[in-house]
């Protein structure tokens, strides 16, 4: 896995006018549901005008709330809404893709158009029994931080590919965080587990800090609070000094004193295996996504 050497900035809204890309082009969204909306959150903040987007969504409040909030196009139908489209995001849950790609088949038309599908466990093989040859497809993997352009997209795409089509994607995710470019497919199952899944994961962790916190008298807004303005300094801390957060954890850990304290618990091996144990099982989940007899599956 590689970042690309032109990272476009997440806060230019002309992110990828100079790589030949239209700066003018429509995009659809298919699913207003929290990714999907948090998309549309991140474009606008970027500074993308809301005539170039429209989301296909069936839940009539959520059409409202997307118009309402961000003075976007929400529809029920997606056929009206990827017809005018130049980019085509799927942003619905991969259980869902046997119904909402199949009605599209005489939307596409002949001109140049993207698909990327942000679905977890989908292969392109998969998507492709679905979608004509002359779709270009793609398939990225997000979180939720899209929303304030801080997010982590991994983005595969098969070669050969037209290098304005690979212009574009970066000029648009680059709008929402940093992007990597993942040479094998196979690896989206890995950022599934890692960065996709991974604010739940220290959301988690901080949850069971204010709740230890609280539990030793103090109260949760003051907690919470303590716990934000850590988390932001061991974030900068950890990108400043770019070495292994292991050295890091080092620095902070004096022989003897109340960090080491708290280590010894959390270096336990049961503690440490279910890091690693955790990962696996949403690693092995995306695997199952797509099938849907997998949804009685713990």
């Amino acid at each position: 896995m590689h970042r690309t050497a032109s990272d476009p900035s997440p806060d230019s809204p002309s992110a990828g006018k100079e790589s030949g890309a239209s700066d003018d082009y429509r995009i659809a969204i298919l699913g207003g549901g929290h990714l999907g909306r948090a998309f549309v959150a991140g474009l606008i903040r970027s500074g993308m005008e809301a005539y170039r987007i429209r989301i296909g969504e069936p839940d009539a409040t959520r059409q409202l709330s997307l118009e309402r909030d961000y003075g976007v196009v929400a529809l029920a139908d997606n056929r009206d809404v990827v017809e005018q489209a130049d980019v085509v995001l799927v942003a619905v849950r991969p259980t869902a893709l046997a119904a909402v790609l199949p009605p599209l088949q005489g939307s596409w038309g002949t001109r140049r158009r993207l698909l990327v599908s942000l679905a977890a466990g989908a292969m392109i093989t998969h998507l492709r029994q679905w979608i004509p040859g002359s779709v270009t497809v793609a398939r990225a993997m997000p979180n939720l931080a899209v929303e304030l352009g801080q997010g982590v997209i991994a983005l595969y795409i098969p070669d050969p590919v037209a290098k304005v089509d690979r212009m574009l994607l970066e000029g648009l995710f680059g709008r929402l965080g940093r992007l990597f470019w993942l040479r094998e497919e196979s690896l989206l199952n890995v950022v599934t587990a890692l960065s996709g899944s991974g604010p739940a994961y220290f959301f988690y962790f901080m949850e069971q800090l204010e709740t230890a916190a609280h539990a030793l008298g103090m109260e949760r807004d003051m907690a919470r609070a303590l716990i934000l303005g850590t988390g932001a300094g061991s974030m900068a801390l950890a990108q400043e000094a770019k070495g292994a957060f292991q050295t890091l954890r080092e620095q902070v850990t004096s022989p003897g004193g109340t960090t080491a304290a708290a280590l010894t618990h959390l270096a336990q091996p049961d503690f440490s295996d279910s890091i690693v144990a955790a990962v696996r099982a949403a690693y092995e989940r995306t695997r199952d996504l797509v099938d849907p007899q997998s949804e009685t599956n713990p």
